[in-house]
């Protein structure tokens, strides 16, 4: 347990440098689906290799990415979305509503190990919210091209 603990927060270190050296290199919304993929394989992968612990340490390394788009993609999406000008009080916002969900979703998830006797239909949830993410952030992407080509022809006129 302590070994795939160490192995999350070594991901969620590497995390961080490859959500800033992809976001450079491909732009912030391709690196986010990608990672958004990395991060929902790991959990399948730790929802049904329970008995390869070599699996199983690979799934931790990755998985430790989740927690280092909680503290960076936000950010870097509502920046990109609103512009430095008005994306300072988003931030705020969303970090309120964020910790309220995660307040939430922390005190839900164990009732469904207790209930199932596994995290495997936790790790399959997460597997799912991170299928929802991708198109989620394609509409994001979209919207933000809008309100750049929008605050563009305002500029124009």
């Amino acid at each position: 347990g302590a070994t795939l603990a160490s192995l999350t927060m070594l991901g969620n270190v590497v995390g961080k440098l490859s959500i800033g050296v992809l976001a450079d290199r491909i732009g912030i919304y391709r690196a986010v689906k990608l990672l958004v993929a990395v991060v929902g394989c790991a959990l399948l992968l730790l929802a049904f290799a329970t008995g390869m612990l070599p699996v199983l340490y690979v799934a931790a390394l990755l998985f430790g990415t989740v927690y280092a788009m909680g503290t960076t993609v936000p950010a870097l999406l509502l920046l990109d979305l609103y512009g430095k000008e008005h994306y300072k009080p988003k931030v705020s916002r969303y970090q309120s509503l964020s910790a309220v969900i995660a307040a939430f979703a922390g005190a839900l998830l164990p009732y469904l190990y207790d209930f199932t006797g596994s995290f495997a239909i936790v790790f399959a949830l997460g597997a799912g919210v991170c299928v929802l993410a991708l198109p989620a952030l394609s509409v994001l992407h979209r919207y933000a091209g809008r309100r750049h080509a929008a605050a563009l022809q305002e500029e124009a006129a």
